[in-house]
């Protein structure tokens, strides 16, 4: 529990660093950073050669230039594949193994275009709308953990993850809803978008890490990694994050698009 612990704290404080610094290179260079860890991760998990994807790291900022947010449905282009891959994979559909590759880029390019530097006019006085798609993934999944340990009865998917519980699921999708309409105030994003990425993170925050856990089982291994002490790998953290940015980011531009305000690119 210690180990889990400090690594939280300190992986959580470089990401917070990150993502508040108001010039782009932090979450950049982060992003990058953590597309080519969590992409090792699935390709070792589906027996892939992780080598191709240094030839997805241009799709990056590439997906986070200001011109993608004037139609986010751009995204599908890396989110559907992945989608599909994450669905379907067994090793009889080795098909669908690049899907699972990109699975990351997917969900870090949509992390990118929430972030006030890559879409607003005005960095300075913009919403961070990552801090709105990530925070409450991490208030859910804490209370899920402890919710689950001291009540927990009734096994949520026992042949895949066997020590999630219909009670902790339930912790969670309330924590990423009491979440997400906090800071949304905060914030000053309009109710119904706040609730719907409190939904998005509550539900398919949890189906990301169910999937993911479902790779790991067909792989036959614990975690994805080591990278991270007492969390495992890098996938084992952010899987959530992966699978409900893009959704997030779709329940942002419909339901509140007066929060974007398209720029040129700084360079």
């Amino acid at each position: 529990m210690f180990s889990r612990i400090v690594t939280a704290v300190l992986a959580g404080s470089i990401a917070l660093a990150a993502i508040l610094w108001r010039e782009p290179w932090g979450i950049i260079v982060l992003s990058v950073l953590i597309f080519l860890l969590a992409g090792a991760e699935a390709a070792h998990l589906v027996g892939v050669s992780p080598w191709g994807l240094l030839a997805f790291i241009p799709l990056i900022p590439a997906f986070g230039m200001p011109e993608s947010l004037s139609n986010p449905f751009n995204l599908s282009i890396l989110w559907v594949p992945a989608l599909v891959g994450l669905l379907v994979w067994s090793p009889k559909r080795m098909w669908s193994s690049p899907g699972i590759v990109i699975w990351p880029a997917a969900g870090l390019a949509s992390g990118l275009l929430l972030q006030p530097q890559f879409f607003s006019e005005s960095a300075s006085f913009a919403p961070n709308l990552l801090l709105l798609a990530l925070l409450p993934l991490w208030v859910g999944d804490s209370l899920a953990y402890f919710v689950g340990k001291a009540i927990g009865r009734h096994k949520m998917a026992p042949s895949i993850s066997p020590n999630k519980t219909w009670e902790g699921a339930a912790a969670n999708l309330l924590g990423c809803l009491g979440a997400a309409y906090g800071i949304g105030a905060w914030l000053g994003v309009p109710l119904a978008a706040s609730i719907a990425v409190g939904l998005t993170t509550g539900i398919l925050g949890q189906v990301g890490d169910l999937l993911q856990s479902r790779l790991k089982r067909l792989a036959n291994v614990k975690d994805s990694g080591t990278i991270l002490p007492g969390h495992g790998g890098v996938l084992d953290r952010l899987d959530s994050f992966l699978f409900s940015s893009y959704p997030s980011l779709l329940a942002l531009y419909l339901l509140a698009p007066e929060l974007f305000h398209v720029k040129q690119w700084p360079w």
